[in-house]
């Protein structure tokens, strides 16, 4: 099939694979028929591009005049706009500089188009405006800064001044306190709630032989001192009444136990332990203690001399007692002997002289008796029997023994 008109660039070619490709003039396409799977012939396109050509020719020029028409507008325009555009905003970048080089927040650009340009001059005066506002609020800012500034380092230094009087009247007082802890002659020691030295004097260290502080300070005290007892079992903490007085926030005060030296020797010890608190919380405990050796051996001295005069004591009222029974006996054969004889007929003077000596030996029977009672209470041999009396009886005796004495 040809179409009417096509010329000569509708001849056919031979055929071909299927494949499309262009030539001078036209656009072929070719196309295998296939039936059952064989092919049966070729179908061939042949298009004729020629006036799609002058249609790309017309439009191309046509472009061209369009470009060209445009261009001059625009040049037209372009130089329209620098005179009307350009100009501000030469004068604005000029200012911009000036700003920006002198940091002089006080110059503006000139204001006479009331346009989108003239706006953007006006915002651009606005801010700075704005800008020298701010600049000003945050020089006035930075003055009253500096000022605090000063007056807060005129208070750094009063505060400085008046801590470092502090910390040297702490020193002072520290230095104060170890010479008073050095100067007593008891050895003071304290400990924190682990039971660690935190401080000593130097009786401490002269008691328990070290030389430095350092050997006894963040070590625990009851395993350097008090950690064995007087036999060498050992002593728990948990008995130890230094490290109860820490736990529990008690007081106390021993004089029966032992410490030991860093020699590994033992000596008797008085120790009083108080526990420290801060703000109503127990923090540790401080120990005194003094070396009760030669007091030990004073009171030794003493009992041992207490118990010989007890002795003597005994012995001495023993012998009063012996003695006073053995001169009790003879002196009741006196009185009995010189009652006897004041019963027969004696002249008045005989019995004037028995009388007399009657009298004298039952004062000295008196003071015999009463020397045996306290012989006998002396040596604990005073003994009281519970009897069983009529009190009336006993009194009428009384009465009557010395009623004869009265009566005579």
């Amino acid at each position: 099939y040809t179409r009417a008109g096509a010329g000569e660039n509708a001849s056919c070619p031979r055929p071909e694979a299927d494949s499309n490709r262009f030539e001078p003039g036209r656009l072929l396409v070719f196309r295998t028929i296939m039936l059952d799977g064989e092919p049966i012939g070729t179908i061939v396109l042949i298009s004729d591009v020629l006036e799609l050509s002058e249609l790309l020719r017309w439009h191309s020029i046509f472009f061209v005049l369009l470009v060209l028409v445009l261009s001059a507008g625009a040049y037209s325009l372009a130089a329209r706009m620098q005179r009307t555009i350009s100009g501000p905003i030469l004068s604005l970048a000029a200012t911009t500089k000036i700003v920006t080089t002198r940091k002089d927040y006080s110059v503006r650009v000139g204001q006479s188009r009331h346009d989108e340009v003239g706006v953007l001059i006006e915002g651009f005066n606005e801010m700075l405006a704005e800008i020298q506002r701010r600049d000003g609020e945050l020089q006035q800012a930075q003055d009253e800064l500096e000022r605090r500034v000063q007056e807060r380092t005129g208070e750094l230094r009063r505060e400085i001044s008046v801590r470092e009087q502090t910390e040297s009247a702490l020193r002072d007082t520290e230095e104060r306190t170890r010479l008073l802890l050095d100067s007593t002659a008891e050895a003071i020691f304290g400990v924190d709630m682990e039971g660690r030295c935190t401080f000593c004097n130097r009786a401490t260290l002269r008691l328990l032989g070290y030389a430095d502080v350092k050997e006894l300070l963040h070590r625990n005290m009851h395993d350097l001192i008090h950690h064995s007892h007087p036999d060498a079992s050992l002593y728990p903490a948990a008995e130890c009444p230094i490290a109860d007085a820490v736990r529990g926030g008690k007081a106390y005060h021993r004089d029966d136990e032992f410490f030991w030296r860093s020699d590994g020797s033992k000596f008797p010890v008085e120790y009083w332990s108080h526990p420290v608190q801060r703000n109503g919380q127990t923090v540790g405990a401080v120990v005194t203690f003094v070396d009760i050796t030669e007091r030990r051996a004073a009171q030794q001295t003493l009992q041992d001399a207490k118990e010989a005069a007890e002795s003597a004591s005994r012995a001495k009222s023993e012998f009063l007692a012996n003695m006073s029974h053995e001169i009790r006996t003879p002196m009741n054969g006196i009185i009995g002997m010189t009652e006897l004889a004041l019963d027969t007929n004696l002249t008045e003077e005989q019995r004037e002289f028995l009388s007399m000596v009657k009298v004298s030996a039952d004062s000295l029977l008196v003071v015999i008796n009463d020397i045996l009672d306290f012989s006998k209470i002396e040596a604990g041999k005073m003994e009281l029997d519970a009897a069983v009396f009529n009190l009336r009886e006993l009194l009428e005796e009384t009465v009557r023994t010395f009623g004869v004495s009265a009566g005579s």
